[in-house]
């Protein structure tokens, strides 16, 4: 059986990735361990216009518990990405370890150069009480690869541990 996933492990930030895909590898790391991103992008390129076929972003940002509402945040994730054209497909809730986690995809159709490309993406936002940090999740993917991509960029963020 072929191996499909490892460990990624980011020290500086206390990030784990117990199931990340072989073909992501990072690109960038910037911030701190209050506020802060990781990039990380599939090995293969779709062409010279899009890039690669597909792209993860883990973002950060320290806040209190008492300033947070997961709802609120959920709806301004989504709010913010319908304003570049993302249209919301469907949205569910669930648990990641003992944080409720909300996870949505979308879709929309992005002009690059002279060339229209159909996207799909994921989106996931969850709070971790313990390090007191909002989580957003996002992965953007070529259509022509994203049935082949989804389960895999879903187990990753369902694998993620923020503290």
């Amino acid at each position: 059986m072929e191996k499909t996933t490892y460990i990624y492990k980011h020290v500086v930030f206390n990030i784990t990735i117990n199931l990340m895909p072989i073909w992501f590898k990072e690109v960038e790391a910037s911030g701190d361990n209050e506020n802060g991103s990781i990039i990380l992008e599939s090995e293969n390129i779709y062409d010279e216009n899009w890039g690669s076929l597909a792209q993860m972003e883990i973002n950060w940002t320290s806040k209190e518990m008492n300033d947070f509402y997961h709802p609120k945040e959920v709806q301004r994730n989504i709010d913010m990405y319908t304003g570049i054209q993302v249209a919301l497909i469907k949205k569910k809730n669930d648990w990641l370890n003992s944080h409720n986690y909300t996870v949505w995809f979308g879709k929309r159709r992005k002009l690059i150069k002279t060339t229209h490309y159909e996207e799909h993406s994921i989106h996931g936002i969850f709070y971790c009480d313990y390090s007191k940090k909002i989580f957003n999740l996002n992965a953007g993917i070529i259509e022509e690869h994203y049935k082949g991509f989804e389960p895999y960029i879903l187990e990753a963020f369902k694998s993620i541990e923020c503290h």
